[in-house]
């Protein structure tokens, strides 16, 4: 996880305030969709990637292609390496495979010290998951297509270069595509847009997660995925962008799931007409408001993309939860990356990740 200060102190003051109230009119459940079960692929920012990262491992036989923005390697937050230094027990490093008794991880060590990972045991890590049964069999990721990026300003550019290293382990080369070249910050890159490239200042960082770079992120990343597409629309057909209850999918188990009550959908023209379409799951990372991310779906590139391409944009978000008890990365909004739902966390048995993919299941006329 990576904030600025004045963003994170933003949303925990701000973060219970909003909830769209134009979208409580237009509601809708979310919809049955002909998706080609062959072309559903993920991506995420900082820790939407950090989740993604562990659904592209855990479902390697459904999903295709993934799209890593500042995000850290499979099972890496919860991983004690040799170099790793031990603390006192800390609530908000629930889990560390290898601590001594009462000790504990650095909060945040993978991004915030990548020179302590070692890729080899994370490969480990990885295979006797797949050898137990609790994510698929590894081999399913050699026809994944991978993209990976992180900014020369964003602090977690380690971190990200580690995620395409565990990556290469399994994927072959012409499936693995990065770029770690870019001046941004933490930040989707655009090539539009009225936020410059890069932190406004040391002491603000970035404040906003899309900054204009000349460099559009998420329609490379795209055309990585899913091959040669048609270029994107100039703007976004308004009636296509959907407001969906959440409520549904997290079931009995708000506080841990951590579901807001409203999700977004993008389903282009053609795709509501019938016509078979891809999927692309997209989330968010920690501290975002839903405000943001609905001006983000209308000024991001991804749903210029989608309409042009029949490519359905499912993009789930999840807000404050936990509780009293809740953990740093709760009380944020934050996806999962880090074990605050349990052990099981980056396998297809995790709550969220259940949660997730029975959106994929609901949207694929429930097949």
């Amino acid at each position: 996880m990576y904030h600025s200060l004045n963003i994170v102190t933003f949303y925990i003051l701000f973060s219970t305030l909003y909830e769209p109230s134009y979208a409580d009119s237009v509601l809708t459940q979310l919809p049955h969709l002909n998706i080609d079960e062959k072309r559903i692929s993920i991506s995420g920012l900082s820790s939407g990637a950090d989740f993604a990262v562990q659904f592209q491992v855990a479902f390697s036989k459904q999903i295709m292609g993934l799209g890593v923005f500042a995000g850290q390697p499979y099972h890496c937050a919860v991983t004690r390496f040799p170099n790793d230094p031990m603390e006192p027990l800390n609530p908000d490093v629930p889990i560390c495979e290898g601590c001594p008794e009462n000790k504990t991880l650095i909060y945040d060590h993978c991004k915030s010290h990548p020179d302590f990972v070692d890729v080899r045991i994370l490969v480990e890590n990885a295979r006797q998951h797949a050898a137990s049964g609790y994510i698929d069999r590894l081999d399913h990721l050699s026809s994944a297509k991978i993209y990976t990026y992180a900014g020369t300003k964003d602090p977690t550019i380690g971190a990200t270069k580690k995620t395409r290293d565990f990556f290469a382990q399994f994927v072959p080369t012409a499936n693995l595509l990065f770029n770690f070249t870019i001046p941004s910050g933490h930040c989707w890159p655009q090539n539009i847009g009225i936020n410059t490239c890069g932190p406004w200042n040391r002491w603000m960082g970035n404040t906003w997660p899309a900054e204009n770079c000349g460099y559009d992120g998420p329609g490379i990343m795209l055309e990585h995925i899913y091959g040669n597409l048609t270029p994107p629309a100039r703007s976004i057909v308004r009636e296509s962008l959907m407001w969906f209850d959440q409520t549904p999918f997290n079931g009995n188990n708000t506080l841990r799931i951590g579901l807001s009550k409203t999700g977004i959908v993008y389903v282009p023209r053609k795709c509501s007409g019938g016509a078979l379409c891809s999927l692309h799951i997209s989330l968010h990372g920690c501290s975002e408001l839903f405000v943001f991310e609905d001006i983000l779906m209308h000024t991001m590139s991804f749903n210029r993309w989608a309409e042009t391409n029949n490519i359905v944009i499912l993009w789930p978000h999840v807000g404050p939860h936990g509780g009293t008890n809740a953990t740093k990365e709760e009380k944020q909004g934050c996806w999962d990356g880090y074990g605050q739902t349990g052990s099981t966390y980056d396998t297809r048995h995790s709550v969220q990740m259940q949660a997730i993919w029975n959106m994929v299941h609901t949207m694929s006329r429930g097949t």
